[in-house]
Parts: structure tokens; C-alpha cells; sequence
């Protein structure tokens, strides 16, 4: 749903003369829960919508009778994950646009910091929209 209304406003936004807008997908957020700085590990929450069958009790009038039937629809509910990422595998700049090692990594990334995530090297047009001092991750690899 973020994301929606993150592509939403930056195709809202009036475009200034020779820049593109953006040609991928918009980047995600997800939360820092914690970091292994030993192993080069950070464990990541990220909300997600999962489909859910569930039985709802529907009252309907048939005939002039209010009838209760039982109806089956499909849901869908945010839940959380956590995901290990391992710094190495992954690109990791700033908002600006500046390259962070993995030990630079390790000291910028704080359990309840938000990360901006993308699935490979993020748009400019997207870039534009993000402090200096944000920490993206260009994913390669995530393990589950």
C-alpha cells in the first residue's frame, strides 16, 4: 500500500523540464531489528499483504425475509517478516548517492532505523526524494 502511494505522488508531482521520471518500481522501507556487525548480518521487518480465506456471516433479504447465510471471501491482512540480509552480498549507498562498505555500513545501521530497499540500483528519479543520509540497499540476495 506504501508503495502505491509512494508511485502515486511522485507521478503527482509536476516533472521539471529535462527530468525523467521514474522507469522502475519505487522502493520499499523496512525497519532495522537488529544487527550481527560480527557476521556482516542485519534482520530487517517487512510488512507485507497476505491473502486470508475467511467465513463471514452475511444477512441478505430474500423475499422479504432476512436471511443470515455464511459466505467465504478472501482478505487481505498486513503481516510482518523478519529477513536476514548479509551487507556483503548487497549494494549500500546514501541517499546522495555515495557508497557505503560494509564496515561504514555496520556503523551507520542502528536497530529502529528505517532502510530504503531496492531491487537493484535505485532510480533517480527516486534517489531525488531521499535524504543525504538515508541508507538504501540495492538488493542482489535476500535469504529468508
Amino acid at each position: 500500500m506504501f508503495d502505491l502511494l509512494v508511485s502515486f505522488l511522485a507521478l503527482a508531482a509536476p516533472v521539471p523540464e529535462g527530468v525523467a521520471p521514474p522507469k522502475g518500481p519505487p522502493p520499499t522501507f523496512r525497519t532495522v531489528a537488529s544487527l550481527d556487525a560480527a557476521k556482516g548480518i542485519v534482520l530487517v521487518n517487512e510488512t507485507v499483504a497476505v491473502p486470508v480465506t475467511v467465513t463471514k456471516a452475511v444477512q441478505r433479504n430474500v423475499g422479504g425475509q432476512n436471511v443470515v447465510e455464511n459466505v467465504t471471501v478472501t482478505e487481505m491482512r498486513q503481516e510482518t517478516r523478519t529477513i536476514q540480509i548479509r551487507l556483503a552480498d548487497n549494494e549500500i549507498t546514501r541517499g546522495d548517492g555515495t557508497a557505503l562498505s560494509a564496515d561504514a555500513a555496520k556503523e551507520a545501521i542502528q536497530p529502529g532505523m528505517v532502510l530504503v530497499v531496492s531491487n537493484g540500483p535505485l532510480d533517480p528519479a527516486y534517489r531525488r526524494l531521499m535524504a543525504k543520509e538515508a541508507v538504501i540497499f540495492s538488493f542482489k540476495k535476500a535469504d529468508k
